[in-house]
């Protein structure tokens, strides 16, 4: 190794030669050398032993050019994009440089293409206009940079998104500007897969400045749920049954949907539609198109719908300690039942309750109509309507409150124009029934009658044959006749000439029932009859042309306590001392009615004060029993027109309302029988009924359905 100045300086021979050696040796090893040598030319070579590098002098004879390792490494200049160290002879500006230690680049045109570094590899880093594409076997674009639009595409060479990626061509153009980022295409199906092992998750993760999973989408392999994350926290999941969990992340159930709700109580909510606000929830069969029915919200209205033929719509909670229970139910054919699974009416219902426990309370009884406000003069009610008019009734119930504690009446009203209802009958706070009067004249008249003109009572027997009777009977006690009064037909009834009867006035003594008084259809009036019939008058007007009449206390004709033979009036009974008792009516001494006169009407009243009464109790039964009823259409044996017309059957009624039917079922006249004229032993002896006797557990019927009626009101 050695260096020469390549001066060969006038010597001897021998130092000549030396000299000349030492020159050929330099050459020989390229000036090879620790250092430079010290005389330097142009292209002039230089072995580097320092360095280990084989470098040549530049033209310029200005520094060294490094050209290869001396253990035979080719290296180059670092260059530049415009000179690169390894060009090409016709094209100097194109080929290969370094900018940096580390880094080799390439460049075409004196730009910059590629640069392959110790930590990247980096395509266009000058930003130029310069598409990168990657050619697969048959795919000329299996991948493709679109420099000048900053995309890439896989199987696109026009991508329309950051990244697109295309199996085969969907015809679509364009994407959405806010969501271009990734683009999978596909003329048919087109997915995306995510795969994991089976113990872990493939997760979708949306981050922002605050939080790198604020959103996040991830399926868990080893529970194979599906889990959505909105702001860091679980909004729901997909449990490995298909169920939607919302607000829970198990469960027992085994319903699609579960809802967990929030801390104020929120679970579920559905908005109305823009234009009108409707909102439904809907069911449908299996096949997805049969709709079943729906919940529907619209302004003014919520509906529950079902639209299958047939079907009805129940309701049911669990009492304590118990299992579901039906409580109410809608029938498709429209009729409510409570408490009721298969109702006969528009609204029926049962229940176990008693009101007889205690009559007063509200939770004895099937229903409660109930007005909150604690006023005297507050009403409630219920109405009946028969018209295409939703808001008229013709006919109505009302409870007023007279005082405190829902102390009042029960009014009736029914309309006589159809424009208007008016108050027909009413039972006061004191019992007392009210007909055609709103105020009562005192507790003293358990019935009172008004009128605006003539105060009227009719009394009908709807068949027009002889010896038909209409009855008034009064009953002291124990439901058996003590008086009556009795109008019988003596002839057919059929034409107004042949219209003709007779009113008599019993009254029962040592058990037996009997005749006293006989207004007869010609005028006279016979008293003291002790055989009913017609000659057994022992004191009556048998002739002349003045109607007779006779006061008896006994058998004798002498005994005459009033004989009128004229065509005077013959009792008068005129009370002059203001209002109250005219006549008077005594049981052993003990008053038991009176006739009462008050300015221009007169009462006819019956004992029905308290203190006259024991063993008292409230109807509790009143709907049970008048269920119990069974209202017949009939016509009479004896009337041959067949005249159809409502009524009961006695024995039927008797097992209800025992009071009001006379005589037993199937009876005979024994040989000691004391009751009817004209009926002697072996004969039938036929039933009779008071249908007076079915108003109390008529009204007690129409009390309970009113409670009833309030509590749904009120519910």
């Amino acid at each position: 190794m050695a260096t020469h100045d390549y001066v060969i300086d006038n010597s001897t021979g021998a130092n000549v030669r030396s000299d000349i050696n030492n020159v050929l040796q330099a050459i020989l090893t390229n000036n090879s050398s620790s250092s430079a040598p010290s005389t330097t030319a142009a292209y002039m070579w230089w072995a580097d032993t320092t360095t280990g590098i084989l470098k040549i002098r530049n033209s310029a004879n200005d520094a060294w050019v490094e050209l290869l390792q001396l253990d035979g490494t080719l290296t180059l200049e670092d260059g530049s994009a415009s000179t690169p160290a390894l060009a090409f002879r016709d094209d100097l500006d194109t080929g290969i440089f370094s900018s940096a230690a580390n880094n080799i680049n390439f460049a075409t045109g004196g730009v910059e293409r590629l640069e392959l570094s110790g930590s990247s590899t980096i395509f266009n880093e000058s930003g130029a206009d310069v598409n990168f594409r990657v050619e697969g076997d048959t795919n000329v674009n299996l991948l493709f940079v679109d420099a000048g639009e900053d995309r890439i595409g896989v199987n696109e060479n026009v991508p329309l998104g950051k990244f697109h990626i295309k199996s085969t061509d969907s015809s679509v153009s364009s994407v959405n500007s806010g969501a271009d980022e990734l683009v999978l295409e596909n003329n048919g199906s087109c997915g995306l897969s995510i795969l994991s092992s089976t113990t872990n998750e493939g997760i979708i993760a949306f981050g922002d400045s605050g939080s790198n999973s604020i959103g996040k989408v991830s399926y868990n392999h080893s529970s194979n749920s599906l889990t959505f994350v909105t702001n860091s926290s679980e909004a729901f999941r997909i449990d490995s049954s298909g169920r939607m969990l919302i607000g829970i992340t198990s469960t027992s159930q085994d319903h699609s949907l579960l809802v967990q709700a929030s801390s104020n109580a929120n679970a579920i909510a559905i908005l109305g539609r823009a234009s009108d606000d409707i909102g439904e929830l809907s069911f449908f069969e299996n096949d997805g198109s049969t709709k079943l029915g729906e919940l529907q919200y619209r302004v003014g209205e919520v509906s529950l719908r079902h639209r299958t033929g047939g079907a009805n719509i129940l309701f049911a909670n669990t009492p304590v300690g118990g299992s579901v229970t039906e409580r109410m139910r809608i029938q498709h054919d429209g009729k409510v039942g409570i408490f009721n699974t298969a109702p006969k009416a528009q609204l029926h219902i049962n229940s176990n309750v008693n009101a007889e426990t205690d009559r007063h309370d509200a939770d004895n009884y099937h229903l409660v109509i109930r007005n909150p406000q604690d006023d005297t003069g507050q009403a409630v009610g219920f109405g009946f309507s028969i018209t295409s008019n939703d808001n008229k009734v013709g006919a109505a119930i009302l409870h007023e409150r007279d005082a405190g504690g829902s102390q009042g009446s029960m009014q009736f009203y029914t309309s006589s124009d159809g424009t208007s209802v008016s108050e027909a009958m009413r039972i006061d706070s004191s019992q007392s029934l009210l007909i055609g009067g709103t105020s009562s004249i005192g507790s003293s008249y358990p019935l009172q009658v008004y009128s605006a003109t003539d105060t009227r009572m009719y009394l009908a027997n709807t068949t027009a044959a002889n010896s038909q009777e209409v009855n008034l009977q009064f009953a002291p006690a124990n439901s058996v006749t003590g008086a009556a009064i009795t109008c019988t037909s003596e002839d057919t009834f059929a034409s107004s000439s042949n219209r003709t009867a007779r009113l008599g006035l019993f009254t029962r003594q040592s058990g037996t029932l009997t005749e006293r008084i006989r207004i007869c259809s010609d005028g006279d009036i016979r008293f003291g009859n002790i055989a009913n019939s017609n000659t057994s008058f022992p004191h009556q007007n048998n002739g002349g042309t003045s109607s007779g009449v006779m006061f008896n206390a006994g058998t004798d004709a002498a005994n005459y306590a009033v004989d009128a033979q004229s065509d005077s009036i013959v009792l008068i009974c005129n009370k002059t001392q203001g209002n109250g008792v005219a006549v008077e009516f005594k049981q052993d001494a003990t008053v038991c009615g009176s006739i009462q006169t008050a300015g221009s009407s007169t009462s006819f009243n019956t004992s029905s004060d308290y203190r006259l009464k024991e063993n008292i109790t409230n109807i509790t039964d009143g709907i049970a029993r008048v269920k119990q009823l069974t209202p017949r259409r009939f016509n009479w044996i004896s009337d041959d027109t067949n005249t159809l017309q409502d009524g009961f059957l006695a024995h039927e009624a008797q097992a209800v309302v025992p009071e009001a039917v006379q005589g037993e079922k199937d009876e005979v006249a024994g040989a000691n029988y004391k009751g009817h004229s004209g009926i002697s032993e072996g004969d039938p002896v036929y039933q009779e009924m008071d249908y007076s006797k079915l108003v109390p557990v008529l009204v007690a019927a129409v009390k309970e359905l009113i409670i009833k009626v309030e509590t749904l009101e009120a519910a």
